[in-house]
């Protein structure tokens, strides 16, 4: 399974979960096409094996819709 590194601040994953700049999450973890983002930017392929990180759904701030 190919692993992906984020490029940007903050990137949108499959069920509405967020990855921010430097997690290092699972290609099926990606709502989009792998190589298309990693084209733009938003993504890296890595290498080495370092482990992918569980991204887990974060909570609304209060005051938010």
């Amino acid at each position: 399974m190919a692993k992906y590194e984020i490029k940007v601040i903050a990137h949108q994953l499959k069920g509405n979960n967020i990855a921010k700049y430097g997690d290092v999450v699972d290609e099926v973890q990606l709502d989009g096409n792998a190589s298309e983002l990693a084209k733009a930017g938003f993504v890296e392929l890595v290498e080495d094996e370092k482990p992918a990180k569980e991204v887990k759904e974060e909570k609304p701030v209060k005051g938010s819709k």
